[in-house]
């Protein structure tokens, strides 16, 4: 399936996340579709991010200095590099696909995305901070979530809407991952809910949702997710995973814990995960700190 990234600016709620919805609900359609309604996230967007083409409603009266802007207009009579806003939306898609040339198509199908947990049954291990150094020193654009039950200090209220988009399962949740993201030293950051108990109310079913728009989005290459005891509600969460970083003690204890936590995945039927696992013993230190990036960039991480 090929995809461009369609970025849609317009103060009309409905407008935009109607036709936002429509797109990204059609497989046949060659966009991938996100919608903005605040001037500021949207400039935040093409500053940071960029999309392959944006479309912008012309009553904002915002210049943008991009090549690929067309503009949405009221009148029939349309500018070379705009289309008519109130029309059919196949038609307005059709219109759209004029202004698109080939090397904005991707293929989905060879785009890899990589999702990550990073797990231990043990405690003081440096889970945190191995977790936001593979984001921070990958080549690979990432995006780090936070599923610790008490994931810090920080207000939380990304991460709640995270989870509500999650539950409503939310069929264009990438295309308002803006609104709960949040980069925190170069880091871009999903972070952890408020209440602990709402992560063991996400089922695999709404994780797979996610997973599966991430991966054909393709917006980011890598997907860490830093996880806690209570991040799942069970075990079968681990087979969507590619890989499960496990994050041991320098002095071997707490192997015996690790075991049975292997034991475990073995007797409920979960033997495919067990191949998934990763352990590793990471430097004691912060994220940020030049031991964690040798040791990230040393295994080829």
């Amino acid at each position: 399936m090929k995809n461009v990234k369609l970025a849609i600016f317009d103060s009309d709620e409905a407008y935009v996340f109607g036709l936002m919805e429509y797109i990204n609900s059609d497989s046949t359609v060659p966009f991938m579709a996100m919608g903005f309604t605040s001037k500021e996230h949207f400039l935040e967007f093409v500053q940071e991010k960029k999309a392959d083409l944006y479309l912008v409603s012309q009553e904002e009266h915002l210049t943008l200095q991009e090549d690929n802007v067309i503009y949405l207009t009221q009148g029939e009579k349309r500018q070379e590099n705009s289309v008519y806003k109130y029309q059919r939306v196949d038609n307005l898609l059709k219109d759209l696909t004029q202004f698109v040339g080939e090397e904005f198509y991707f293929n989905n199908s060879q785009a890899t995305v990589k999702i990550c947990g990073v797990y231990s049954p043990l405690g003081r291990v440096g889970k945190t901070n191995f977790a936001l150094g593979l984001c921070q020193y990958s080549e690979e654009k990432s995006l780090y979530i936070s599923l610790e039950e008490y994931g810090g200090d920080w207000q939380a209220e990304n991460g709640d809407e995270f989870l509500y988009l999650m539950k409503k399962r939310d069929e264009a949740i990438v295309s308002k991952l803006s609104s709960v993201t949040a980069m925190v030293n170069g880091v871009e950051q999903i972070k952890a809910p408020s209440s602990p108990l709402d992560l063991r109310d996400i089922t695999t079913l709404e994780w797979e949702n996610v997973f599966r728009q991430l991966r054909k989005s393709g917006m980011y290459g890598q997907i860490v997710l830093d996880m806690g005891i209570g991040s799942f509600n069970d075990y079968s969460f681990f087979e969507l995973l590619d890989v499960v970083y496990m994050p041991m003690l320098e002095n071997g204890e707490g192997e015996q814990k690790v075991q049975r936590f292997r034991d475990t995945l073995e007797r409920v039927g979960e033997r495919e995960v067990l191949d998934k696992l990763v352990p590793l013993r990471v430097p004691n230190c912060s994220y940020e700190h030049p031991n964690m990036k040798e040791f990230i960039k040393a295994y080829g991480l």
